[in-house]
């Protein structure tokens, strides 16, 4: 059932907790979860299984402010964590500027917060400048990667809470053009897993336990532990931006996905020993991602990550999925810090 009068769709779903956002205020945004499910503007409602933490954040339009959460045990203008034990319902609140957009620092201030609030809040730019390029500096705080697969058919469990999602940091570099509607990944930057924990085996697959992005384990048997992750993002081509509302525009994720560095110390009943994953390449089949013009000479970039690597540990045959999404910030050409 839809109502028309509302940002609000209702979908009723058998299994899971429902998960409504619902925006207000005077002027317009846009809300996103983790895991990726909502994107509203366009999906305003998705179900979560029992349980699931859920993380919302909220960007604000051009010439907009994010004033804050309500509902949901949610407050404040920082990203927000829901547990969904039941169905919940949370408002994100948009307000217009006071000056109409044209304090840099002010908007800055505001809606860069929605991107983890860990790039500068003010700057000034050339007017001549042509914002064509820009090198996305990833937000640690809101962007993570679930690691999932299957090692000779056994599916990965993580060897102990946390061991199978991390977060990520580096840079994505990425060519634009507004006036053309068109977006293209390079591979300048590489986005770098954090350690999530002490896992086994060693780097070599010898006993014992070293600081891994993450540590699975395929059945009671054998033990794996991936190091040193990092990925660019890279198309063959110029992808089309959508227009979305306000400063916002979408791009579909048709980015393949090389792994530049790390490895895969593995140990079980048929051996030990590490593999290097460098070079391998998988494409993107994620929803699509956002791209952020905040009218002040900053971009915004929301990545969703859906992507598949096979290789071959220990003889066997691995699947690796990772699963989530990364947000970064950039400061195009002709802009500099203040």
């Amino acid at each position: 059932m839809a109502n028309v009068l509302s940002d609000s769709v209702s979908i009723l779903l058998n299994n899971g907790r429902l998960l409504t956002v619902t925006k207000d205020g005077t002027d317009s945004g846009s809300v996103t979860s983790n895991p990726i499910r909502i994107d509203c503007g366009v999906t305003c409602q998705a179900s979560f299984e029992r349980g699931t933490m859920i993380t919302v954040t909220a960007a604000p339009d051009a010439g907009s402010v994010f004033a804050g959460w309500s509902g949901g045990g949610c407050s404040g203008t920082d990203t927000c964590r829901i547990r969904m034990d039941a169905e919940t319902s949370v408002t994100a609140t948009f307000d217009l500027l006071e000056d109409g957009g044209h304090d840099a620092a002010a908007a800055a201030g505001g809606q860069h917060a929605s991107y983890g609030g860990s790039v500068r809040t003010g700057y000034t730019r050339s007017r001549a400048a042509r914002l064509t390029s820009g090198t996305f500096v990833l937000d640690e705080s809101v962007s993570s990667l679930t690691m999932s697969g299957t090692l000779a058919g056994v599916s990965f469990q993580p060897q102990g809470p946390g061991a199978d999602v991390t977060s990520y940091s580096g840079t994505i570099t990425a060519d634009f053009d507004l006036d053309a509607g068109t977006i293209r990944f390079s591979p300048g930057g590489a986005a770098v897993a954090a350690n999530s924990g002490n896992w086994e085996p060693r780097r070599d697959g010898s006993a014992g336990r070293e600081p891994a992005n993450y540590g699975g384990q395929a059945g009671i048997l054998i033990r794996l532990a991936f190091r040193d992750l990092a990925f660019s993002s890279v198309t063959d081509q110029p992808i089309p931006l959508t227009p979305a509302g306000a400063g916002v525009y979408t791009f579909e994720s048709l980015q393949g996905l090389t792994v530049t560095a790390g490895s895969a110390a593995y140990a079980g009943f048929f051996g030990s020993g590490s593999v290097d994953l460098t070079g391998l390449r998988a494409q993107n089949s994620a929803a699509p991602g956002t791209l952020r013009d905040f009218g002040d000479g900053t971009f915004g970039l929301t990545m969703p990550i859906e992507a598949t690597y096979t290789q071959d540990i220990g003889g066997r045959t691995a699947t690796v999925h990772l699963s989530g999404s990364i947000t970064g910030i950039a400061l195009p050409d002709g802009a500099s810090a203040r």
